[in-house]
């Protein structure tokens, strides 16, 4: 999932340095398949670390 896709998901939630942010912290703003979420939040962390 493109990070820009990935960000649309987490409404107000600004792009961060994961390294300094839980994963646990990522809120959706709304309902979202947590099949669909695991690979993007795993995507961020691979291109912001």
């Amino acid at each position: 999932m493109p990070s820009s896709e990935f960000a649309r998901c987490f409404k107000g939630v600004e792009p961060l340095d994961l390294g300094s942010v839980p994963v646990q912290a990522w809120r959706p703003a709304v309902p979202v398949d947590v099949d669909l979420v695991k690979p993007g939040i795993l995507g961020a962390v691979r291109i912001v670390g």
